[in-house]
């Protein structure tokens, strides 16, 4: 990690999320939504449900809450976010989650952890 800039780990942690979300079978939509609020990491869609996923980075595994790792200010951010944007996402009878993806650094390798409804 050391020598990256924190745009690029974020970038980084960002590719890792997503390869690992299209490897349980999510279709991705867009990465870095963005609207006058703020931006969406990444959003996708799992069956009916279109999914707004926030990815954060670790360095080394630890285990915090999820209002840890997305406080609670944070989260009204992203929920605005979504309000301004999802709607031209949204097919009828779809459904809309809040997801986080942890990406851990764990010796080079990053594996990720999907916390789903996460708030």
């Amino acid at each position: 990690m050391r020598g990256k800039s924190k745009r690029s780990l974020g970038l980084e942690a960002e590719d890792a999320a997503c390869r690992f979300l299209q490897e349980k079978g999510f279709q991705l939509i867009e990465r870095n939504v963005r609207s006058l609020s703020g931006e969406i990491d990444v959003l996708a869609r799992d069956g009916r449900t279109l999914v707004v996923v926030e990815v954060r980075r670790r360095s080394a595994p630890s285990v915090v809450s999820t209002g840890e790792l997305v406080p609670p200010a944070k989260r009204r951010k992203i929920v605005q976010v979504a309000r301004e944007v999802v709607g031209k996402y949204m097919r009828p009878g779809d459904s809309l989650r809040f997801d986080v993806v942890v990406v851990t650094d764990e010796g080079g390798a990053l594996s990720c952890l999907h916390i789903e409804s996460a708030f």
